[in-house]
């Protein structure tokens, strides 16, 4: 019999590692948009710049204004990847 938590965890877990690959492509500058680390390839801002695209343009939305809607109104992750980028 297959728990249905286990089954949640599992693709919860794959998702996260998903999402943390796709970070490090686009922080090496190689992401679905191409290179986007500019000047600054390597460094925190990079790293910050990451992240925020991905939040922004690396998960699905059932609609275009959901995206736009959502990054502009979902800061809180942007502040807590700014926060924990900072204090590395």
């Amino acid at each position: 019999m297959i728990d249905d938590e286990s089954v949640s965890y599992t693709r919860a877990r794959a998702n996260r590692e998903r999402a943390i690959k796709r970070v490090l492509a686009i922080f090496g500058g190689c992401g679905a948009a191409g290179d986007t680390t500019g000047n600054s390839p390597g460094t925190k801002w990079t790293a910050f710049n990451a992240i925020a695209e991905h939040l922004d343009y690396g998960r699905r939305y059932t609609t275009r204004t959901n995206q736009v809607q959502r990054s502009f109104e979902d800061t809180s992750r942007k502040q807590r990847a700014l926060d924990l980028v900072a204090a590395a």
